[in-house]
Formats: C-alpha cells, structure tokens, sequence
C-alpha cells in the first residue's frame, strides 16, 4: 500500500512539538470521535424524518433487511406501507413483511440484504431525501 492510502485509516501522528508537551488532564481531551461517514450519527435532514436501513442475520446465511423510520404522513396524505411493500418485493424479486412499531411508524422486512438497493429506490422514488437515509453495517 502506498501511504497516501493508509493516511486515511490511520490517526494523525502527532508533530515533536506536540510528542514532548506534558500528557493532558482527562477533562482536556476532546470528545468528537465522529468520522464524517459514521452511520450511527444522526443526519441533518431540515424537516424531514430519518430513514434507517439495516439488516439483521435470520439463520445461517438468511438476512432480513429492515428498513424503520418511514414517515407516517407525505404531503398530508396517510402512507399506504402495502403499496410501498408491494412495490419492494416487486423491485428486488424478494419477499416481505410489513412489522408494527412503537412509534406509530412501520417497519418493513425485506427477505435478504438489499441494503443499497432500498436506498437507492426509496430515493429515486421520492419516499426520503439522500441526507435522510442511514444505512447501518456497510
């Protein structure tokens, strides 16, 4: 590997100055551990929900793709999650499910991991804004 690829893994070193300064008290450290592409930080959506696609392992090689956070209301209209699951399943050529949830929302189970797939269709058909869906374990 070369090491303009490795820099990106790799936390920064810090310069001599910087080694021989005295070791900071443990209030001093900074608390920003958040890289810009962490999935578990919440997305800055202006007035939209935040969809989270993740999958969850069944048995064996069997994985459930669970897609959460679908708003319950668009443009004043109650969302119709059978269409929405009909739609998937049609897509993906897969199987599905249609979960409760505490929130009021409903989770949707897709048969296997279509966790980009479902991103990308929930974009292209205008169901969450780019910002506004989180995709977990990629």
């Amino acid at each position: 590997f070369g090491s303009s690829r490795l820099t990106h893994f790799c936390v920064s070193r810090p310069t001599r100055a910087a080694a021989a300064a005295p070791p900071k008290a443990m209030g001093d450290f900074d608390q920003n551990f958040t890289h810009p592409d962490d999935a578990f930080q919440e997305a800055d959506v202006s007035g939209g929900h935040i969809v989270h696609i993740r999958v969850q392992q069944r048995n064996g090689r069997k994985n459930w793709t669970i897609v959460e956070g679908l708003p319950v209301k668009m443009l004043g209209y109650p969302v119709n999650f059978d269409k929405i699951l009909k739609a998937l399943k049609k897509s993906f050529k897969t199987n599905g499910a249609i979960q409760g949830s505490t929130e009021g929302s409903s989770v949707i189970q897709l048969q296997g991991d279509f966790r980009r797939e479902t991103r990308d269709w929930m974009v292209a058909n205008g169901l969450a804004e780019e910002k506004g869906v989180v995709v977990h374990g990629t």
